[in-house]
């Protein structure tokens, strides 16, 4: 991961502390492997307001992103969000219906600075760790 595409993704989580903020994360994906590039992502709106450790999006707004990342020859290979408990899971924290074979960016904050990062690839039926490859950001 690029410090670049860290430090936007960092700032826009910690601006919206306590509470929980996140994302679309756009590339490619090599799901044989369990390889994800991001090549971009897209803040999202969290439309769960006033709750920290919990994070939805509008179906619209992905439907809308899928576009935009089509047009470029790419797809939304995953999510990212903000919590500020370690003990939230994945199914907590994202309330949208898992997505399988998607990335999920799990940013851990402590007194609204990012002190964690994990990544998360959903399986058939599992989540494991998995690695992700970032090479550019768009500006958050």
């Amino acid at each position: 991961m690029t410090n670049r595409t860290l430090d936007a993704i960092k700032t826009h989580l910690e601006v919206s502390a306590p509470y929980a903020a996140g994302g679309f994360l756009l590339g490619t994906s090599n799901h044989s492997n369990q390889q994800a590039e991001v090549i971009d992502f897209v803040p999202a709106l969290n439309v769960i307001e006033g709750m920290p450790n919990t994070f939805k999006y509008n179906a619209g707004d992905l439907s809308t992103v899928e576009s935009i990342a089509q047009a470029r020859d790419l797809e939304v290979i995953g999510f990212y969000a903000s919590k500020n408990s370690a003990s939230i899971s994945l199914d907590e924290l994202f309330v949208n219906e898992r997505r399988l074979g998607a990335v999920y960016l799990i940013a851990t904050l402590a007194k609204n600075e990012l002190t964690k990062v994990d990544l998360i690839c959903s399986g058939s039926e599992d989540v494991e760790p998995c690695s992700l490859l970032i090479s550019e950001a768009l500006a958050v």
